[in-house]
């Protein structure tokens, strides 16, 4: 028995439902593959001891849980009846409840469902992100003033999308818009999104919507790393700060004047601004694009969106002193595809400055997953991790590209 269970039994009988979901929804091991493959050895315990209930009402719950695992309804059915049982004081239950609440204290893989989440398909397309958007009174439009001067912080936004969906197009114009967007001076900050690929494919939109484009030509796989860093060396101005931001967040109004204020805290090097980052299901992804940039909202409403949390999650958002960044030589650019990158930057990082995190919320929109090993094992495990010589020429643009005719390009 558990002595840190809560005593709420609606927050065990709802543990116990996420697990169901957990494991049987595929989106869920796409979402985080290695901590899933972590999770499942935790999670799977738990079906095994709810498919040995002696009631037939939950077992039949669960099994319709698992069968329509996005089905709020389903997943509501399997809450009222574990309540109902723990009511009745049954010992299976409690028995249950405490495997539960161990498989969540031991998952980096947990579950989100609003109570008012639909379920139905909201298609945003990138044509009305561009044309429709509603952006804020803090409209940020720079590329006709002189930035040579810098400002407190750069973010960069690393960004390719080869794929037939343009989901990745679409999240990182919603990305783009919603930085556009915000409570910050305009003065505070400068947004450059880095495209590396074989040829400029979305000079246009990307351009329009950031303060600096770079292009970074590079073939094969995708390597966000010298993105990152081909970004933060070729952007003309001197910065306080460098964010780090995946193009597929997609950030609340006050996300870089919250930010910005934690850096006034003397000692403050390096922050890590949320716990738990939600990934969305698709359906949920159209609701949140629509209610942030289509409505204006300040940001999304929880209570309508359907996902997946990855906890302590090390990528998606990280902001650093530019001091720090150059000190430890930038991310390490020998990581390929995804996988292990953000890891090894947040272990150098912490090695060598202070890095503070904080319990922000933040929403990672759905793309389709990238190909990942099905075994669990770890990409580019082969690599040495916090091996990345603090001395590195990081960040240069004809770092790979000998095979490529095109030159890199800054604007």
């Amino acid at each position: 028995m558990s002595h840190l269970a809560p005593v709420d039994p609606r927050i065990l009988a709802e543990a116990v439902a996420g697990c169901v979901v957990i494991v049987s929804d595929e989106s869920a091991a796409a979402t985080a593959p290695i901590f899933w493959h972590w999770a499942r050895r935790v999670v799977t315990p738990v079906l095994e001891e709810l498919s040995m209930l002696p009631d037939s009402e939950a077992r039949e719950a669960s099994e319709s849980l698992r069968q329509d695992w996005w089905s709020g309804e389903a997943y509501n059915r399997l809450v009222r009846r574990l309540l109902y049982l723990a009511e009745c004081a049954q010992n299976d239950v409690k028995v249950l409840f405490d495997r539960a609440w161990e498989a969540v204290g031991n998952s980096r893989v947990g579950y989100h469902l609003g109570p008012f989440y639909s379920g139905q398909p909201d298609e945003i397309a990138v044509g009305a992100l561009l044309t429709k958007a509603r952006i804020g009174t803090h409209k940020k439009i720079s590329h006709d003033e002189d930035w040579a001067g810098g400002a407190a912080a750069l973010i960069v936004v690393p960004f390719r999308d080869t794929t037939p969906t343009k989901n990745r197009l679409r999240n990182v114009v919603a990305c783009l818009r919603a930085l556009r967007d915000q409570s910050a001076a305009s003065t505070d900050y400068r947004v450059v999104v880095v495209e590396s690929d074989e040829f400029p494919r979305f000079h246009e939109p990307l351009r329009t919507l950031a303060d600096h484009y770079v292009f970074a030509p590079k073939a094969g796989s995708f390597n966000k790393s010298w993105a990152v860093n081909a970004g933060v060396r070729n952007v003309a101005g001197e910065f306080d700060l460098v964010c780090i931001l995946d193009g597929d967040a997609l950030p609340d109004r006050d996300f870089i004047r919250r930010n910005l204020q934690r850096f006034l805290v003397p000692g403050t090097q390096a922050v890590l601004p949320y716990r738990d980052a939600l990934f969305l299901d698709e359906p949920a992804t159209g609701t949140a694009l629509r209610q942030r940039l289509l409505n204006g909202a300040a940001d999304a409403d929880r209570d309508h969106l359907r996902g997946f949390f990855v906890r302590r999650n090390p990528g998606l958002c990280f902001w650093i002193r530019t001091h720090t960044f150059r000190a430890i030589g930038g991310m390490d650019e020998r990581f390929e595809g995804w996988g292990g990158e953000d890891t090894d930057f947040a272990l150098r990082v912490a090695a060598n400055a202070a890095l503070d995190r904080y319990g922000d919320s933040i929403l990672h929109l759905y793309h389709p997953p990238s190909s990942t090993p099905a075994d669990g094992t770890v990409p580019n495990s082969h690599i040495v991790k916090m091996s990345w010589p603090k001395d590195s020429d990081f960040g240069r643009l004809d770092r790979f590209s000998g095979s490529l005719p095109a030159a890199g390009t800054v604007s």
